[in-house]
């Protein structure tokens, strides 16, 4: 596991945590204060959208919620939707060199099993659908709408 930037012991700990839970079969895990939060399965980014609604709702009307968001694959699409969560680190199995440089200019601590160069699309010849949006976005509220406009 590569880490970036210093965790201090409780999101490290969090950070422990939350890759031991993604590792039991879910997509993506939200810990704080030792304590999972919210975790949910699925394909894509559906199960960091349910995660999101169901911590902060569909309008994001309710506060971030502080926390380690650790995701199967955590490309620029999933880390604009872990900021807009509260994340403070993240955690990926699989994560995008995107993400990374996104993440060391907010200094949010990225950690990672496998680091790739960007998520690709099914035909690996181009970027992933999502990313390419989460790029082109300005902000994560900017993803955020522009996602949910496609659906």
């Amino acid at each position: 596991m590569a880490l970036r930037l210093t965790l201090t012991e409780e999101l490290n700990n969090d950070m422990r945590i939350a890759a031991r839970t993604l590792a039991e079969g879910w997509s993506i895990v939200a810990v704080r204060n030792g304590a999972v939060i919210a975790k949910s399965e699925g394909r894509r980014l559906m199960p960091a959208l349910e995660l999101l609604h169901e911590l902060r709702g569909p309008e994001l009307d309710r506060a971030e919620v502080p926390c380690v968001v650790a995701d199967k694959v955590l490309g620029l699409a999933a880390f604009r939707l872990a900021c807009l969560l509260g994340a403070r680190a993240v955690y990926g199995e699989l994560v995008s060199r995107l993400a990374v440089r996104e993440a060391s200019l907010r200094r949010i601590p990225v950690a990672w099993h496998r680091l790739v160069p960007a998520i690709m699309n099914i035909r690996q010849d181009g970027l992933c659908p999502m990313e390419h949006l989460a790029w082109r976005s300005g902000s994560d509220y900017e993803f955020y709408r522009a996602l949910r406009e496609r659906r």
